[in-house]
């Protein structure tokens, strides 16, 4: 007869089964919570989450999870008590996950004190969740369906309190597929950790290449031209460049390249349509906001365009140069990224996506962990554009910001702790805390060359992609819109003062086929539309820049003026041969001998004053024209406030 008593299970069987049931409850919350939030960061973000935020985002919810749950279970604690402690501390980290995706927009629309109501009603909310589809026995982890109907509705409230309309729907399908997958998790470890590396696919999926559509145009005849701009690049530091060396060996290096104003959106305006800011008229205040290119000035892209030219731009995600300001116009294609209004999680400071527990990595190790929109992404779809073009020539604009302020491959040793702090947050407010000391200005010259070399290396892959097609002649140049003061004359950044430091920029053109060399004439950004047109057999429009092919006119007076910070007409510079003239309101101003003083520490005014005249006489203290008005978005003005400008004055 067999006996119906049965061995009662050992104490440790017992104690070993309760861990791993709750070790298997937690980590099936913890991979949805993670997964959804991924899959809502790259599919309202619009472009792939970066894998150190992966990392964040999966593996640091998963530990916070699982690890408490494992810990408690391994005390002991059982009954009543454990079960809220656990359910305790699931609703915390959902509260978490849910104040990073709320919290900028209850910020942004009531401001810092509703923060921590929001936290506490999102407490409520999944607590309510959790006792509405029922929880999972013995520890109350809240079910799949309850997490995911979370997300749905936080997502939801920061949507309508942020841009006030829902996402492209093409944000919605993948997010709802993904959600029904999570709501059906079972509690198998394997079908668990089959849905993390799901969500690590998702999180990881490229962005399609977009499909170009080229005017219906005749073609023209003539030579592609390639146009590589660098924002905030100084030409001390181009120099170390293999890019700058590569085209300089087979072209014309302009060792005095001047920029009109010392930042972007007069200088580009200037060097996309071939005549000064007194023509273009962009850049000048206007209440709210600043003016674009005049509509009544013709852009390079457009002059080429009608003349045959194919023509794409591929731009950093810096307003100055988009579509806002008129850089757009001329163009069959243009592609910049931006940071979408409806990214989630985003940041209080700007608009891009990345998960919760990244954000709170960068704000503890002090560092940018990831940059959305990067010089590696715009060489890709540049790649991209090369690979769709028509066997007929083609205008290619391509704009890296890599080298503006925040740097985000900072790799250094030499950079500190402190510099760090200023190179990858607001550096405006870190600077005023800070000494600017001699090691403070090498930690913040070694990030900024740490930025050099990697936009190098991604105009080097340009190059390779151009060099690779063949049977094409191409004129390529390289340049910038100003330069970067690192305490040479007491500042740091751009768009103070017009020493050499800021509106000397680099220069190098290939496939002029004038004799390749160093060219010691002061030249202008303006004579490289003149150029470009040149080599493309076209005429240039009246009062543009002289073409760089020819012999560069001895005796050039060259203007910087436009003041980005402060007064904007409170300084302009004229440079004429070795010497340059600073006039300045309300004081005598300097005169510099750029041969023998190229630093600009001596000031020879005292010496010449009749040449500080004749060289400043008759300057208007504002050369700027009439420009288009242009009002930013609510999402440029916090896109220009990321890179460290803020909106002019009303």
């Amino acid at each position: 007869m067999t006996s119906l008593h049965q061995t009662p299970p050992h104490p440790r069987e017992t104690a070993g089964a309760r861990r791993s049931t709750l070790g298997g409850q937690a980590l099936r919350f913890t991979v949805v919570l993670a997964v959804g939030e991924l899959a809502l960061t790259r599919f309202s973000g619009g472009h792939p989450v970066a894998a150190i935020h992966i990392c964040f985002g999966l593996g640091g919810l998963v530990t916070l999870g699982v690890g408490p749950a494992l810990a408690m279970a391994h005390l002991g604690r059982s009954g009543r008590g454990a079960a809220r402690l656990h359910a305790a501390w699931a609703l915390a980290l959902c509260a978490l996950i849910g104040t990073g995706i709320l919290g900028p927009s209850v910020v942004a629309a009531a401001g810092w004190p509703w923060l921590v109501g929001s936290g506490v009603g999102l407490l409520a909310l999944m607590a309510a969740l959790t006792r509405l589809v029922g929880g999972a026995a013995p520890a109350p982890y809240p079910r799949p369906v309850a997490v995911v109907a979370y997300l749905a509705l936080v997502a939801g409230a920061a949507w309508w309190l942020g841009p006030g309309t829902l996402p492209e729907r093409s944000v919605w399908a993948p997010l709802a597929a993904t959600g029904v997958v999570l709501s059906l998790l079972p509690t198998s470890g394997l079908r668990v950790a089959l849905t993390a590396l799901l969500g690590v696919g998702l999180a990881r999926t490229p962005v399609q290449p977009p499909q170009i559509e080229w005017a219906d145009r005749a073609p023209a005849a003539g030579p592609d031209l390639v146009l590589i701009s660098i924002d905030t690049l100084r030409r001390d530091a181009a120099q170390t460049m293999r890019s700058y060396d590569r085209l300089a060996s087979s072209g014309l290096e302009f060792e005095a390249a001047q920029s009109p104003a010392p930042w972007t959106l007069p200088a580009v305006a200037s060097l996309m349509t071939g005549v000064p800011p007194s023509v273009h008229g962009a850049g000048v205040r206007a209440p709210g906001h600043y003016t674009g290119i005049d509509p009544t000035t013709p852009t390079l892209a457009e002059t080429l365009a009608r003349h045959g030219y194919d023509t794409a731009a591929v731009l950093a995600p810096n307003p100055f140069v988009g579509a806002g300001y008129g850089f757009d116009r001329g163009f069959d294609h243009v592609h910049q990224p931006g940071w979408s209004p409806h990214a989630l999680p985003r940041g209080l400071d700007n608009q891009s996506a990345a998960p919760v527990l990244g954000r709170v990595a960068q704000r503890l190790l002090g560092t940018v962990l990831d940059r959305s929109h990067d010089g590696a992404m715009l060489t890709d779809h540049a790649l991209e554009v090369l690979a769709q073009r028509r066997d007929r020539p083609l205008f290619l604009w391509v704009h890296y910001l890599d080298t503006h302020l925040p740097y985000s491959h900072t790799t250094s040793p030499a950079v500190t702790t402190s510099a760090r702090a200023v190179v990858t947050g607001k550096f405006h407010q870190e600077l005023r805390r800070l000494d600017r000391s001699p090691a403070l200005r090498d930690a913040l010259w070694a990030a900024y060359m740490d930025e050099v070399r990697f936009v190098d290396q991604q105009t080097g892959r340009l190059l390779d992609a151009l060099e690779a097609a063949p049977g094409r002649s191409r004129v390529v140049v390289l340049t910038a819109d100003h330069g970067e003061e690192f305490f040479e004359h007491g500042g740091f950044e751009h768009g103070h003062s017009l020493f050499g430091e800021l509106v000397d920029v680099p220069l190098v053109i290939s496939g002029l086929g004038a004799v390749a060399g160093p060219v010691a004439a002061p030249v202008a950004l303006s004579d490289v539309g003149a150029t470009l047109l040149a080599a493309a057999g076209r005429p240039a429009p009246a009062r543009t820049g002289v073409n760089l092919a020819g012999l560069v006119p001895p005796g050039r007076a060259l203007r910087s003026g436009n003041l980005l910070r402060g007064a904007p007409d409170r300084l302009f510079a004229v440079r004429r041969g070795r010497w340059k003239a600073i006039a300045e309101q309300g004081a005598a101003g300097a005169l510099y001998d750029l041969e023998a003083d190229p630093g600009e520490r001596d000031d020879r005014l005292a010496e010449h004053p009749d040449l500080h005249a004749e060289l400043t006489q008759g300057q208007p203290w504002s050369d700027l024209g009439r420009g288009a008005p242009s009002e930013g978005s609510p999402t440029q003005r916090a896109m220009l406030e990321e890179l460290g400008y803020t909106a002019p004055p009303d």
